[in-house]
């Protein structure tokens, strides 16, 4: 598991993903699996628009980087 670093001065946290790489065609691929995804977007007092998006995330997240920080853009 990876634990999430510090970044842009932000502090560290103990949020944990499973980093995988497989071999596609003699070409690794990395994916992450996150078990807990859909927590990470829960906020307070979310709008009616933020509810039905989040709704729709899963709660299971396995992709590439590109389907991830699509999915977190989304979010934002």
């Amino acid at each position: 598991m990876s634990p999430l670093v510090s970044t842009l001065g932000c502090p560290e946290g103990d949020y944990e993903y499973i980093d995988v790489m497989i071999m596609e065609d003699s070409t690794p691929t990395r994916l992450i699996v996150d078990i807990d995804f859909n927590s990470q977007f829960e906020v307070v007092r979310p709008t009616r628009a933020y509810t039905q998006l989040s709704n729709a995330i899963p709660t299971i997240f396995v992709g590439n980087e590109e389907k991830l920080n699509r999915a977190v853009k989304e979010m934002v």
